[in-house]
This record gives C-alpha cells, sequence and structure tokens, in this order.
C-alpha cells in the first residue's frame, strides 16, 4: 500500500527582473487513500550553477510543505520537468509583460513510499509516456 503519493497540476510562474520565474506549484496530497485538499507552494525556477541541467525549481521554502521527505519530491520533480519533459521557459516577452509560464499535468503522480520518487501516469498513453499541457499565460 502506497502510504504517500503526491500529484502536482500545475506550475505557473512570472519571470522577475532578476531572471528567475517566481510563482507556485499547485499538488493534490493523497496519504493511505485519502486525498487532502490542494496545496499551494512559493516556486522560484532559476538558472543555477552545479546542477545537471541549467534550470532548477526551488520550493521557497522547503517546509513550506509538510509532508515528509518533500525534497525527494521536489528533485524527482526537477528531474521529471527539465530531464524527462525538456522543459526550458521562454525569457523572450510578448509585448510590454514580462513573460510567464503555465505548465499543467495531467494523471501524473509520484509515490513518496520509493527510494527514488519518480513521475508515474495513472493513464499511460500507448507509447508509455505522458506529457503535461502548456498554455502561453493571459495577460
Amino acid at each position: 500500500m502506497k502510504f504517500l503519493t503526491l500529484y502536482p497540476t500545475e506550475i505557473s510562474a512570472a519571470l522577475n527582473d532578476e531572471g528567475s520565474f517566481v510563482g507556485e506549484l499547485i499538488l493534490n496530497i493523497e496519504q493511505y487513500g485519502l486525498f487532502f485538499s490542494e496545496v499551494k507552494c512559493a516556486i522560484n525556477m532559476r538558472i543555477e550553477a552545479g546542477h545537471a541541467q541549467p534550470w532548477y525549481l526551488a520550493i521557497d521554502p522547503i517546509d513550506s510543505v509538510e509532508v515528509p521527505h518533500f525534497s525527494k519530491f521536489v528533485d524527482a520533480m526537477n528531474s521529471y520537468v527539465f530531464n524527462v519533459l525538456c522543459f526550458e521557459p521562454n525569457l523572450k516577452s510578448q509585448g510590454k509583460d514580462l513573460p510567464r509560464i503555465k505548465l499543467f499535468f495531467d494523471e501524473i503522480f509520484f509515490d513518496m513510499s520509493e527510494e527514488k520518487p519518480r513521475a508515474r501516469s495513472a493513464n499511460p498513453a500507448p507509447d508509455g509516456k505522458s506529457k503535461p499541457k502548456t498554455k502561453p499565460a493571459k495577460h
């Protein structure tokens, strides 16, 4: 039995003056089969040296979500977003507004009972992969 499962649903953020995307991650939490209400946490998506990929998704502060091993989820989410999906934020603005991103996840979950959590699909596509939906942000 899975004791804890995290379901990310959306990342939305806007580019700030420092070159980082600041916004929020929305996720649902399932613990022992019980779903808890939607959880929102602040994120900072930035270019950071010393990581496997140039972009890094940070939860600020990491203890804002009271979930065991949440830092492992953040590491797994980084791997999924930047290595599996090869997502790279667009830094070019459209008009006067700063660039925004919205990344939606359908049917993706992370089983936190695993040593190294990784994204799994509740309804895998025929090729075994699931892809998020992206939409240009409305201004």
